[in-house]
């Protein structure tokens, strides 16, 4: 079976990246599907703001009857593209239109889900321009967040992104992707393998796959990730 559902963009980009597996949905007076009918093996076409479309495969259906008990059994990590916080994310669900009450009456679903390809066609175009307006947003940690404009929904073997910081970011790692800072503004210290590197404005900083690295400072950075970044890909210690 195949279903057509609409989504917000920031869900849209977490379920192609991989942090966003489950899918919650209850019975709204506002939806035309009966989200009970939704089977192990059926299709999802999610649709953002910009008629873009991803399509992924149900792995199974969970039903549950307060959002409480969704999130306590199946958790955050992968149900929330806003937060991780469980009060935070119960208050956000209950604020979507509609959803309170018909959980309360209906129950609600955690539709587990696997990303498997976009149906965004570049056609012959040499070109992609991605605009401001068009850019998403993603706190690594409240020190550290990323402006994410070219993604892999659009290209596979490159992406774009500015990253700022403020404080710390954690030792990691990407096991594919070779990486590129170009600093606009800084005034931070790597630690990449035990090896200590200051950087400052118009510096640039070049770091292979599966090299850990960690860093602390202030800076906002053109960042690229060549293949394209795939947080499944991103290992931390």
């Amino acid at each position: 079976m195949l279903y057509n559902i609409d989504i917000n963009d920031r869900a849209f980009l977490a379920i192609i990246d991989n942090r966003k597996r489950i899918e919650i949905r209850t019975n709204n007076i506002n939806d035309k599907i009966n989200y009970s009918e939704i089977k192990e093996n059926d299709i999802i076409k999610f649709k953002n703001s910009k008629e873009e479309i991803i399509v992924c495969k149900v792995i199974e259906n969970n039903f549950y009857r307060t959002i409480e008990e969704l999130l306590t059994i199946e958790g955050t990590r992968y149900t929330l593209s806003s937060t991780n916080d469980f009060s935070e994310g119960v208050k956000s669900i209950n604020s979507l239109n509609g959803y309170k009450q018909a959980i309360k009456k209906n129950g609600v679903y955690a539709i587990h889900i696997k990303y498997l390809y976009s149906e965004n066609d570049n056609g012959s175009k040499s070109y992609i321009k991605i605009e401001e307006r068009d850019k998403i947003t993603r706190g690594e940690s409240t020190q550290y967040s990323i402006d994410n404009y070219l993604t892999k929904d659009k290209v596979s073997n490159v992406s774009v992104a500015v990253s700022h910081l403020d404080g710390k970011i954690s030792k990691t790692k990407n096991i594919e992707s070779d990486r590129i800072y170009y600093f606009i503004s800084a005034n931070a210290t790597f630690n990449i393998e035990d090896e200590y590197v200051k950087v400052k404005n118009g510096d640039m900083l070049y770091i292979t796959k599966n090299t850990f690295y960690s860093a602390e400072g202030i800076f906002d950075a053109v960042l690229i990730n060549t293949p394209a970044f795939d947080i499944e890909n991103e290992k931390t210690e």
